[in-house]
């Protein structure tokens, strides 16, 4: 058997399915009762699997999809996976509990750590989760559903639910970035000032909003909201440094010089504490992939102004790779060359 046989072999496993075979299974079951496909996503065989996936989504009875999400949950084969993904998407609104509930759920590729490397693609960063990758397939619909799901209070520190609000979080930024729907940055700007998040150092959600802010092409309130959540980590990791601050309203020529910080006061209320030493050793660096994120969304947005020349112009001596990278495409992005 040649290499070619064998990736053909394995994507069988894998439960893809060509056209025919698609065509072929309708022809065969077709005018069978749901029951008997719903029974065959217990198949042992994935080809099967994806099959009837396929043609229950035809058929398009939403009584499959309780079985579909919870296929969806288990499922470990990847062209079935997908299959699933597609076919609940087309159900649309039907489908956007279900998925909903699956947030954070299925496999275990979501981001559970800051990143070590700037995002360098224009596109909205593909989801990890499967549930959100599927939400973003519904579009439009989803969002007041992600919305409600948001805004449900955090009463104590649960991990799993703050988790599966990061999904959420990435959901909503990749709609507004596909769609254009701006609905969800009240609730972004809500859980960015959270209390119980910032004092619990709840990192990864914070990151999560500051990304998902790209997606909002053109909206000041996303920069006001990039800056909030920038002003609560920087408070917390220099919450013993507030002794020097710069009212930052000039223009782009400022030549402020710190030796050690600045906290920085914007238009937005908000203040900002950068080190413009960047000391690589210092426990600073630990927050870059919030800098970077932030200078990367502030791009995608596309909005110019004191605050954003004076954030860019803050990192002037900044020596770390992925930041010089985020601020050269940034800034030919917004034309400040």
């Amino acid at each position: 058997m040649d290499k070619i046989d064998k990736k053909e072999v394995l994507r069988k496993k894998r439960g893809q399915v060509s056209k025919e075979d698609i065509s072929k299974f309708n022809e065969e079951y077709i005018d069978k009762a749901n029951d008997e496909l719903i029974a065959l996503l217990k198949s042992k065989d994935s080809q099967k699997r994806t099959l009837s996936i396929y043609l229950l989504g035809e058929i398009n009875d939403k009584i499959a999809i309780p079985y579909l999400s919870q296929l969806f949950l288990e499922e470990k084969a990847l062209y079935t996976r997908l299959a699933i993904s597609e076919v609940l998407a087309n159900f649309g609104e039907d489908a956007v509990p279900s998925l909903i509930n699956l947030l954070g759920k299925i496999g275990n590729n979501q981001e559970k750590s800051l990143p070590e490397k700037y995002f360098n693609k224009k596109s909205f960063p593909l989801p990890r989760d499967l549930a959100t990758r599927t939400l973003t397939k519904v579009g439009k619909i989803a969002i007041p559903f992600l919305i409600e799901f948001l805004d449900k209070k955090i009463s104590n520190i649960n991990d799993m639910e703050i988790f599966r609000k990061e999904q959420a979080i990435d959901a909503l930024g990749a709609i507004a970035y596909k769609y254009g729907d701006h609905r969800s940055l009240n609730s972004l700007e809500k859980l960015g000032k959270n209390e119980l998040l910032i004092k619990n150092k709840k990192y990864i959600i914070q990151w999560k909003i500051i990304r998902a802010c790209c997606g909002f092409k053109n909206n000041e309130k996303a920069l006001k909201i990039l800056f909030l959540i920038l002003n609560n980590i920087n408070k917390t990791n220099n919450s013993n440094n507030i002794n020097k601050i710069i009212n930052c309203n000039t223009d782009y020529n400022c030549n402020y010089n710190c030796n050690v910080k600045d906290i920085i006061t914007n238009n937005y209320g908000y203040t900002y504490n950068f080190d413009n030493t960047f000391d690589n050793n210092s426990n600073n660096s630990y927050f870059y992939p919030f800098y970077w994120e932030a200078i990367r969304s502030i791009g995608q947005i596309g909005i110019v102004n004191n605050e954003v020349i004076n954030f860019f112009d803050s990192f002037r001596d900044n020596t770390n790779t992925q930041i010089k990278l985020a601020l050269k495409i940034a800034k030919n992005s917004l034309k400040l060359y």
